[in-house]
């Protein structure tokens, strides 16, 4: 497959942030001074009595003001967050603003964040390529005739305000265009600064400037949503015109997929290719291939890529989503699209509007235009409190391992419910009223017509907190090896807790016995898939349980998270009753213990599907396929056996590497000729040189399948 002409500018920009792909550190924290000067600014001129919607909406129009109208010399596409190391911000007014008074500004409408429901989110596309930009301010004045409260009729003119803003930052960019002699990019900028797009290069560019504009506001692991459907008409139309050929729009993408992947403040951002459309009919499309012949030729990691499949999905697509994880870089994830309807039908989301489904972030299953962002807590991680409950066993020799589990239960829940006490407090701080999300809510279905910010009444379905379940291969063992050699053998608690705290000091042949005579997650083994099955329930349990006392109504749902957090995790953790020793990573998302599932990956995915994926809203299992087994047409029909057993198991998600253990030692060991070799590492994909050794060596110690 050719590589992409844009890959050299990309890793130019990676070098400018220390070899990686995103900001960190000083020019971070520039960003978010920035954010509270300019809302300071917007204080002092609005004046006492200033109101949240005001002065968010006034925020907006601040920041895309202050923005440099960035062209780039070699692509069609405009418009950066940051550029060559730097923040694309002009000097502005709000940059004489004091501490004092972006302190008191923050105070009174604090800046949204994560943990604020501010990103992880999927904006409604379809509509707004329909009509753009001055059909939405249409739709808010329709709504301004009607009577209706004041603070209703206050935010429809805080979004009109955004909209205005949101059109003048693109035009912005029409002067700069015309001076590098770009001038279809100019007159496609004239057009859509108000127009609906017309074009497939049009809607495109107005897709990339309306990320833009997000990041200026500080949103990060954006979702575009379902691409391929959204480009699909504004493709087959210019084809059927004789206007745009099929290697033109390919290199759009390409471009679009470049400028997502480097830059920005929260890197996992997203799109979501195939499956079914609201009707129930097919909605893959020839953009589904372009997007996925383009990512093959970018080979970046920044923008995750999700498919989602059915039974029914036509074999040309699984088959070309199987050449594509065979190149490497854990492209696409592959999601099972019925699961996802069944997970949304748990809190009430329609059949048709549940076809809407859309991934965000590290696999954060979401309705795309409907719903409030995403956002979670790492809460309830069953390692340590494992820990916890062996002290407390320390001196019980008669207690039976029943009595251990329902201490175990009893642990989880009151984390549970110290994560429910922590949302509701950050909720309090920061929500809806005191700092809306005007801009957003533009593009979030019934906000318009409800008058109301959309995580207030705005938006059709509520959002998710997700409590994080990290190490739960992990988290199993552990039960596994308490089980067998404390309760049921003849290891005393005592014994087994000071070995793991001398990190098995002078206890060798103890942890050669926990590591092999006790049965591991992964292999298909009820004797612990059961437990897996057990703490599975049990956080589910919590969550039903505890969902009543979300105050916003949002839902309480398990996340099996896809960060690298597994990995740091473990370095501040002790070593564990299973024979991991202390520091060593934990098992990541869904899947066992790295290198432990020694049986196959029939008996991996057997043991993955004992557990009931439709209570929760997030878990993948990464495989390590061996390119011996997984290339050309009989690995393709091997592919499509894996997906077989998906669908017939109610698995969520697959996640895939197929790289061999010799090239990434190659790659650790001679990490320059090897610079943009991209990796599955979770949720997400990185380039394996800019991971750290203890990253790196987390994902060689992956389990190696074949047939």
């Amino acid at each position: 497959m050719n590589t992409s002409k844009y890959i050299k500018w990309a890793m130019e920009q990676c070098g400018h942030w220390g070899n990686n792909y995103f900001p960190r550190g000083d020019l971070e924290r520039e960003y978010y001074a920035a954010c509270s000067r300019d809302q300071a600014y917007v204080l002092r001129r609005l004046g006492a009595g200033a109101t949240a919607c005001r002065t968010r909406a006034g925020l907006f129009r601040e920041q895309l003001s202050n923005a440099e109208a960035v062209v780039l010399e070699d692509f069609d596409l405009c418009g950066r967050l940051t550029l060559d190391g730097r923040f694309c911000r002009r000097a502005a007014p709000s940059d004489s603003i004091g501490e004092e008074e972006m302190r008191s500004a923050m105070a009174l409408h604090p800046l949204r964040l994560f943990s604020s429901r501010w990103d992880h989110a999927s904006a409604e596309t379809e509509r707004f390529l329909a009509i753009g930009i001055e059909g939405e301010r249409e739709r808010i004045r329709v709504q301004l005739v009607l009577e209706r409260p004041a603070e209703e009729r206050e935010f429809l003119e805080s979004m009109l305000e955004t909209l205005n803003a949101f059109s003048k930052f693109i035009q912005a960019h029409i002067e700069p265009a015309l001076a590098m002699g770009k001038a279809e990019l100019a007159e496609a900028l004239k057009v859509i600064a108000n127009e609906p797009p017309k074009t497939f290069y049009q809607a495109i560019l107005l897709l990339h400037l309306r990320f833009v504009a997000w990041a200026f506001e500080g949103r990060g692991a954006i979702a575009l949503g379902r691409m391929d459907i959204h480009l699909g008409k504004f493709y087959q139309a210019d084809l059927e015109a004789g206007s745009l050929d099929r290697e033109r729009a390919l290199d759009y993408i390409e471009q679009f997929i470049v400028l997502l992947s480097v830059g920005y403040l929260n890197p996992v951002n997203s799109l979501t290719i195939g499956g079914r459309l609201p009707d129930g009919s097919e909605g893959t499309n020839a953009v589904s291939y372009l997007i996925m012949e383009a990512f093959g030729r970018c080979k970046l990691p920044g923008v995750n890529l999700f498919a989602r499949v059915h039974r029914d999905s036509p074999v040309e697509f699984l088959d070309a989503c199987a050449r594509l994880v065979f190149t490497g870089g854990g492209m696409p994830a592959i999601c099972n699209e019925q699961v996802g309807i069944d997970q949304l039908a748990r809190y009430g989301v329609t059949r048709e509007d549940a076809l809407r489904q859309t991934y965000t972030g590290c696999a954060h299953l979401f309705v795309e235009g409907l719903q409030v962002p995403w956002t979670e807590g790492r809460w309830l991680t069953p390692v340590p409190l494992i820990l916890q409950a062996m002290e407390a066993f320390r001196d019980r020799p008669d207690a039976m391992f029943e009595n251990f589990l329902a201490d175990l239960r009893d642990r989880m829940f009151a984390n549970a419910r110290q994560a429910v006490d922590a949302y509701n407090d950050q909720v309090r701080r920061c929500n809806g009223k005191n700092s809306p999300d005007v801009f957003y809510s533009v593009f979030i279905d019934d906000s318009i017509e409800r008058g109301r910010e959309l995580s207030i009444g705005g938006a059709r379905y509520p959002g998710v907190f997700g409590l994080d379940i990290y190490g739960l291969g992990l988290a199993v063992d552990m039960l596994s090896a308490i089980k067998v050699f404390v309760f049921e053998g003849d290891l005393g608690m005592g014994e087994l807790i000071e070995a793991c705290e001398s990190d098995f000091a002078d206890c060798e042949p103890l942890r050669q016995q926990l590591l092999h005579r006790a049965p591991k997650y992964g292999n298909d083994d009820d004797a612990v898939d059961d437990l897996a099955v057990w703490m599975v329930g049990v956080a589910d349990e919590a969550c039903q349980t505890l969902e009543p006392l979300m105050e916003d109504g949002s839902k309480l749902k398990l996340i099996f998270p896809g960060t690298l957090g597994y990995i740091k995790m473990g370095l501040n953790t002790p070593a564990t009753p299973d024979g991991r020793h202390a520091r060593e990573p934990y098992s990541d998302s869904g899947s066992p213990v790295a290198g432990r599932d020694k049986k196959g990956l029939t008996a991996l995915l057997n043991s993955l599907a004992k557990i009931d994926h439709s209570g929760f809203h997030g878990l993948a299992l990464n495989i390590r396929l061996n390119h011996r087994d997984f290339s050309g047409e009989a690995g393709c029909r091997r592919f499509r056996a894996i997906l077989d057993f998906m669908f017939d198991s109610s698995i969520q998600e697959l996640q895939f590497n197929c790289v061999s253990t010799e090239l990434l030692r190659a790659a650790q060991k001679n990490p320059e000729e090897y610079s943009n070799l991209a990796i599955r590492v979770a949720g997400y994909s990185a380039l394996f040189t800019m991971l750290n050794k203890n990253e790196q060596d987390a994902i060689i110690a992956r389990q190696e399948h074949g047939v």
